[in-house]
């Protein structure tokens, strides 16, 4: 028998540019990715061009809608604490901000339930993406290639595709463990949660539980299929502070055409898991990321047992 019922396929993909000229990108690089890639992807799609595509009779059928704009939740979804879908993709920017003339960029992509199936056009977007420019100044990148994160083979390079690389990944099936130590949780970049309408400077460990509950049972009921005994311990799962952090940092909306305040959390917990289903889930969410603005890299975390020497 299984440890956790639910399931949910995922993908995940490194890709590379470089840099056409010395470039200097914002210092949380997320949202500049994600705007720039949300603009090739409606560029690779779009043959309508009226701009909204709420009102599009192709939104159905259209890849760049159901990645990017299809939030709205239905009444059943909303009866279900589901105010708005998330996105089925996630980025990992990078850390660096400075490039010089042909220095490499990575940034990982990835995709869950069936979003594979338009892969194609994201690559296609990719090349798009180095064309637009990243940043305020537009500086030009070339599109170089694309890894599978897992197998590390070449899925996209010089105009050729290989989908043998691809590792499908089936979350709560695969790489799962028999063991249930506690764990070192640091974040990666900062977890952006809320409670009651504010963003927490200091969240514990019922806001932790809370947010793991959303993203595990939303990202599975949506893209995958979720079985809710996978979290009937959750609320037994105790988070520590050893430091934290509270940031804040400004990035700019192309949509918005302004300047956004950003905020969240750093730091790492001592975690108590307290059972097998609760350490597999947080082996699974170090996946999914936590929190809100997921899409931009926040909330990303990683994991680290607790070895307890006799």
């Amino acid at each position: 028998m299984s440890i956790l019922s639910s399931r949910l396929n995922f993908n995940r993909l490194i890709i590379s540019f470089s840099a056409e000229e010395v470039t200097e990108l914002p210092s949380f690089t997320g949202s500049t990715l994600r705007g720039v890639f949300g603009k090739a992807l409606k560029k690779s799609y779009c043959v309508v061009h009226h701009g909204n595509c709420d009102e599009c009779m192709l939104k159905d059928s259209c890849g760049y809608f159901e990645i990017f704009e299809s939030t709205n939740s239905s009444a059943e979804l909303k009866s279900r604490g589901m105010e708005k879908r998330p996105h089925p993709f996630l980025l990992i920017p990078p850390v660096k901000t400075l490039y010089n003339k042909n220095e490499v960029l990575h940034f990982q992509i990835s995709l869950l339930g069936n979003q594979m199936r338009h892969l194609p056009y994201i690559l296609f977007s990719f090349q798009k993406m180095g064309e637009f420019g990243f940043g305020v100044e537009r500086k030009k990148f070339i599109f170089l290639e694309v890894k599978d994160y897992f197998s590390g083979k070449l899925i996209w390079k010089d105009g050729k595709i290989d989908l043998k690389g691809i590792s499908n990944i089936e979350l709560g099936k695969d790489r799962l463990s028999g063991s249930d130590s506690d764990l070192y949780l640091s974040f990666r970049s900062p977890v952006k949660l809320i409670r009651s309408g504010r963003v927490i400077q200091k969240p514990n460990s019922l806001d932790f539980q809370n947010a793991i509950y959303r993203r595990y049972s939303h990202l599975f009921t949506l893209f995958g299929t979720f079985d809710p005994r996978d979290l009937e311990e959750l609320r037994k799962i105790e988070f520590n502070e050893i430091y934290s952090e509270h940031k804040k940092w400004k990035r700019y909306s192309n949509r918005q055409k302004r300047s956004i305040e950003m905020q969240g959390v750093e730091g790492s917990y001592k975690v108590k898991t307290s059972g097998l289903k609760n350490y597999n889930v947080l082996q699974i969410m170090k996946y999914l990321n936590l929190g809100k603005a997921t899409t931009f890299g926040l909330g990303r975390f990683r994991l680290k047992d607790i070895i307890v020497s006799n």
